[in-house]
């Protein structure tokens, strides 16, 4: 390989050190707005939660009371093994 060859190598490598700089700034912007979205995101649900729970207490007063006896009927009904809590292993 020639010098010159060698040099046209070494000039189209910096080159795209210079691309590959560029476009790494430019997907760590996209992921910056990425995340920031998300977050947001977040932040409105759980605002519209805020909102939603005081109007679903005073709308369904035990709403509660029935979701505790939901929660602890979803969990004697899971068993590690998806299988059915009410049937012997065996």
């Amino acid at each position: 390989m020639s010098q010159s060859e060698i040099t046209i190598l070494r000039e189209e490598i910096a080159k795209l050190r210079e691309e590959i700089a560029v476009l790494r700034d430019s997907a760590n912007k996209h992921f910056d707005l990425f995340t920031t979205h998300i977050a947001d995101q977040g932040t409105d649900i759980s605002d519209l939660f805020s909102y939603v729970m005081p109007v679903l207490h005073k709308v369904y007063p035990g709403f509660t009371a029935g979701k505790t006896q939901y929660d602890q009927v979803l969990k004697r009904s899971q068993k590690p093994d998806g299988g059915d809590p009410d049937k012997e292993s065996g």
